[in-house]
């Protein structure tokens, strides 16, 4: 579903150089922080900031590539005073000429567009095209956390990782039952209010 077009949105973002990208490369600085953590698909920001600032000794590279959400996740970031995120705003597929000197700790896939016709799959971040990036810029024991609430995308996905060679630490088709200690995103706790079970897959390089 598009956004709503925000006029302020993009002369804000603007006016955080430091903290917000559009065109590679990154600040080089970025990539002597520890535990350098990235979310793809930041939304509105709550899975983020509330991440960010439950470890602030971590680092947090948000990719997002409607402006206008993005902007209001850059108010969050702003208004928690957190200065160990940056964002980018594109989509993720040319991850390499952002990260490729990178050593990222984890990857969020936190309710990707699950992309359900078959002529889409290609455009799925757990596709081939993505995993193969994902393999050249996470650390040795660097891990992916995706939780969706479409049951094909999860399937789909376990079948991609352990075809492309990440070995599942867990999984599960019913995750908040049992765990409510990691942070929302603002879908999710619409999906839960409905009654829809969400779905949760950690796997390791």
């Amino acid at each position: 579903m598009r956004s709503r077009n925000k006029p302020w949105a993009l002369p804000f973002l603007k006016d955080y150089p430091f903290q917000v990208y559009f065109e590679p490369p990154l600040n080089e600085l970025l990539f002597d922080k520890p535990n350098l953590t990235l979310e793809i698909g930041v939304g509105k920001g709550d899975y983020l900031v509330a991440i960010a600032n439950q470890n602030p000794d971590k680092f947090y590279l948000g990719f997002e590539k409607d402006k206008n959400v993005a902007a209001l996740a850059l108010k969050k970031i702003l208004e928690a005073g957190l200065n160990n995120i940056a964002l980018v705003i594109k989509d993720a597929s040319n991850l390499l000429e952002w990260l490729k000197n990178s050593q990222i700790e984890t990857i969020y896939l936190n309710f990707s567009d699950p992309w359900p016709k078959r002529r889409n799959q290609k455009r799925r971040l757990t596709h081939e095209s993505f995993l193969k990036q994902y393999q050249q810029i996470l650390a040795k024991d660097g891990k992916i956390v995706m939780k969706t609430d479409n049951v094909d995308l999860y399937e789909y996905s376990l079948n991609q990782f352990q075809s492309y060679g990440f070995v599942i630490e867990s999984s599960s088709r019913d995750f908040r039952r049992i765990d409510f200690s990691d942070p929302w995103t603002e879908y999710e706790r619409k999906f839960v209010e409905l009654g829809k079970p969400i779905y949760q897959v950690v796997v390791r390089k």
